[in-house]
């Protein structure tokens, strides 16, 4: 689904989603169209993808404390992935992801004060990924 997404924002100014538009078989040559009177850009249809990209890295703000934990799970047709200016309590950074056959591994680029970036532990009553499957921090 987010990469029928992130495709269909290719063909919209500006990557701006409208509320709706419509979907076509994907065929040499078609496109999504925008549905007329629907608004553009929608607020839902533009958080979205903030949402879905959080949910591939697996990001979890621990703000009062200054912590960020990452669990990325890159899928193979987005193998790279650079977020910059990251909020997290008042603090900004910058992180990498790259996927390596089925390991994502992240790193800190740059951050502009104190924030422990951690891969995010197991949950209560979960089993950890398998060692070929597990995240890593470079």
């Amino acid at each position: 689904m987010a990469r029928a997404i992130f495709d269909a924002a290719r063909y919209f100014a500006s990557y701006r989603l409208p509320e709706l538009y419509a979907g076509l078989q994907r065929v040499e040559g078609s496109f999504p169209v925008q549905y007329l009177g629907a608004n553009i850009p929608q607020a839902w249809a533009a958080g979205s993808i903030f949402q879905l990209v959080q949910a591939m890295l697996g990001l979890r703000a621990d703000a009062p404390n200054k912590r960020l934990y990452v669990d990325p799970t890159l899928p193979e047709w987005l193998p790279d992935l650079r977020m910059q200016n990251l909020m997290v309590g008042g603090r900004r950074l910058d992180l990498a992801f790259h996927r390596e056959g089925r390991v994502t591994e992240f790193q800190v680029t740059r951050t502009d004060g104190e924030i422990d970036v951690l891969p995010e532990p197991p949950r209560p009553g979960e089993q950890p990924a398998p060692a070929d499957e597990r995240r890593m921090f470079v």
